[in-house]
């Protein structure tokens, strides 16, 4: 079996998870084969991967990556029109696209008599968004064409009722999502006659609890040795709470604490990075965390504070928030969604009120308080491996194979 993972960008986890997919799909059988597909060539892919694992849809000099930047929709038109050919020149069995979040419409254009199994993964910014009324979701249920499909179009955004079609015309083969509530989301769009099998892989991340103490990690990434630190990691956004924690923290008057942000600011600028009260100690390192220091900043942690909005979507999960489980350490998590069923499921941390800063300060006192022990630690690592890319991996090949 011939299997093709394809992502155009070439950012952070987008280079990470094909990577570590592909050692890990080739021991699991002798018999397939697994490349990496991407828009054109870039240094850092020198960095993830063996030549003979890696192919380009463009020439080197082609100026496909910065119109991704600057005009994203016209450059997956180019980009996937392209990727059509490829498979029509190329002896794939199966092609994963990695990241189907915004380009629903594109794959029903190029994709929908593909020359190969065509498997897609919903990472989870297509549910940032709370924007499905009743009355809307209740017409998702009729076929589209005709009035009906002009009502779904009125009513529903682009994307929801571009990927409603897919499922109707079995655009996809199959479908990947990350959690349980997404896969309902999903389903709930076709309820009378489900056209596309939907599956729960894992949101994968490397177990990092047992690769070295706190004390180690924090004079890598140069943290006090002896205070309690939490920590906001990733791009200081609003919808990940950055403005909130802040806000409440102004109000702190628990036990002492030293609160690291790292990460690149982006709804909020550096000066904002500031707390009045003479309990909370700030350490700010503000901007991209390379991938080799990231392990470092969440072993050093005693907890991770994941205050995300709402707004973020509660059907999805975060990179931050599964990091940090990753690495052994307790959340104090948003109470909605996902992050609600994962942290009480599990015993992983404390969880607090979104709408309410008192409820995020009353938790943070309390993790303070109790020194940080307010999990079940085997959980905590017992979720982390159901999490790893060797459960994703094993996930994948079953689809793999039920797609040919």
């Amino acid at each position: 079996m011939r299997v093709l993972l394809f992502d155009p960008d070439y950012g952070g986890h987008h280079l990470v998870y094909p990577s570590k997919m592909i050692p890990r799909l080739e021991a699991l059988d002798d018999d397939i084969e697994v490349t990496f597909l991407t828009a054109r060539r870039h240094e850092v892919h020198d960095e993830f991967f063996d030549p003979e694992q890696i192919d380009f849809l463009f020439d080197p000099d082609s100026d496909i990556l910065e119109e991704l930047s600057e005009d994203r929709s016209a450059a997956n038109e180019r980009i996937y029109r392209r990727l059509r050919e490829y498979l029509a020149t190329n002896n794939y069995d199966v092609v994963h696209l990695l990241h189907v979040d915004d380009v629903f419409s594109i794959v029903r254009r190029h994709l929908a008599d593909a020359d190969a199994s065509v498997v897609g993964l919903i990472n989870g910014m297509f549910f940032g968004q709370d924007w499905k009324s009743k009355y809307a979701y209740s017409m998702m249920r009729l076929p589209p064409g005709g009035r009906a499909g002009e009502l779904i179009a009125r009513l529903l955004p682009f994307p929801n009722t571009e990927l409603y079609r897919c499922l109707y015309e079995r655009s996809f083969d199959y479908l990947m999502v990350n959690t349980e509530l997404a896969k309902e989301y999903v389903e709930g769009l076709d309820p009378l006659e489900p056209r596309t099998e939907v599956s729960v892989v894992p949101t994968a991340s490397e177990i990092w609890h047992d690769e070295g103490n706190r004390e180690r990690a924090r004079a890598t990434v140069e943290l006090p040795t002896d205070e309690m630190i939490l920590l906001f990691f990733g791009e200081l956004r609003t919808n990940k709470g950055i403005k909130f924690l802040l806000s409440a923290l102004q109000s702190y008057d628990g036990p002492p604490f030293t609160m690291v942000f790292a990460g690149k600011p982006v709804d909020v600028e550096s000066n904002d990075i500031a707390v009045r009260s003479d309990a909370v100690s700030i350490v700010r390192r503000l901007g991209f965390v390379p991938e080799e220091r990231v392990t470092s900043y969440f072993l050093a942690a005693d907890g991770v504070v994941v205050p995300h909005r709402p707004s973020f979507g509660k059907q999805r999960t975060s990179g931050v928030f599964q990091r940090a489980t990753a690495a052994g350490r307790p959340v104090i998590a948003s109470d909605f969604g996902v992050f609600t069923y994962r942290t009480k499921e599990y015993d992983l941390g404390l969880t607090f009120d979104p709408k309410s800063q008192t409820a995020l300060l009353d938790a943070i006192t309390t993790f303070v308080e109790r020194n940080g022990k307010v999990h079940d630690q085997e959980a905590v690592e017992e979720f982390a491996r159901s999490q790893s890319f060797d459960k994703l991996a094993e996930s994948s090949l079953d689809i793999y194979k039920k797609t040919i």
